[in-house]
């Protein structure tokens, strides 16, 4: 670093040039005030010392107010495994903290998101690269697992079994649909437009796993055939609420559900699953990130297909005319 840009940022930190230089060399006697005002001085004149001994930090953008559910803790763990293994080092950031992000000096920005607010964040961001997870949203980069085609491929095989009344049960209400959900049910609709079913509002079910009553009613007052439970966080409470209502897999009816690495493996009937292999997504994420930060790339957009495991979990259904 120059003596004028020193220079610059200790008359705007109020401190001495000697402090500046203990801080971005790691000093481990300068007060946690005094760092935290050169820090916030060198990201207000945007600058970003050379550390190169250290691992560039990532940071991984997360909105908590949605809760840490199964798919968040998978993802996270793969996240944090594979930043290891690139030297790269994470920091989990809230959303309302996304003011954080210049001042820990991150490389890059991983966005584990669900909506356009804190896609807005995201995009507010300047100077650093930004990738998000799962979500496309204008004007950043993407690295997504192909949920339309997973749930046109779950819903095609429940149709090629010669099931029509498909209930899709999803997490969020439909109001708070994210790019994700939206993409699930436009894949359910689809594969039943290619089969000639109309689709029927009455068969979906959007909302909070704190609402199990709603599915009791889809399955008295609908009565489907077969079900289809999106996402990881729905396996086992999906598979619970029908066993309440004394429903049996697959003799009463059939499930496909997401994949979970903590269940999946040990419930009976052996699930027909959609997976998401969070490792391979991850290991690309960190891909691309190193990519970004190294100015070899910009903005990647990949788009990764799920794997479709056919368990016992689904039986034909013979149509009655």
């Amino acid at each position: 670093m120059s003596n004028n840009r020193i220079r610059d940022i200790a008359a705007m930190a109020g401190v001495s040039t000697c402090t500046v230089s203990r801080v971005f060399n790691d000093h481990p006697y300068v007060r946690a005030e005094l760092r935290e005002r050169v820090l916030h001085a060198a990201a207000t004149l945007d600058y970003q010392p050379k550390m190169t001994a250290r691992r560039d930090v990532v940071s991984v953008l997360i909105d908590f107010t949605v809760g840490l559910n199964t798919y968040e803790a998978a993802m996270l763990g793969s996240i944090f495994t594979a930043a290891a293994e690139h030297n790269l080092s994470i920091e989990l950031v809230r959303l309302e903290d996304a003011d954080r992000i210049p001042r820990n000096y991150s490389k890059a920005v991983i966005g584990l998101i669900y909506s356009e607010k804190a896609a807005s964040v995201l995009r507010s961001i300047r100077n650093i690269p930004v990738l998000t997870v799962n979500y496309i949203t204008e004007g950043c980069g993407y690295v997504c697992t192909d949920h339309e085609d997973g749930i046109y491929r779950a819903a095609g095989y429940l149709l090629e079994q010669g099931h029509r009344r498909i209930g899709l049960l999803m997490a969020p209400a439909e109001e708070h649909f994210s790019w994700g959900d939206r993409a699930r049910l436009q894949g359910y609709r689809k594969a039943l437009a290619e089969y000639g079913v109309p689709f029927c509002g009455e068969l979906l079910v959007c909302q909070s796993l704190k609402h199990m009553d709603r599915i009791g009613r889809l399955l008295l007052a609908q009565q489907p055939t077969a079900l289809i439970s999106c996402g990881e966080s729905l396996t086992l409470p999906v598979k619970y609420a029908l066993e309440l209502f004394g429903k049996k897999v697959p003799e009463d009816i059939s499930l496909i559900s997401f994949y979970s690495s903590w269940a999946s493996p040990y419930m009976l009937p052996e699930p027909t699953s959609i997976r998401q292999d969070f490792e391979a997504i991850s290991e690309i994420v960190m891909a691309h990130v190193l990519g970004m930060i190294r100015g070899n790339e910009t903005k990647p957009e990949i788009m990764i297909a799920n794997d479709f495991i056919k368990g016992a979990s689904v039986r034909t259904h013979e149509q009655k005319f």
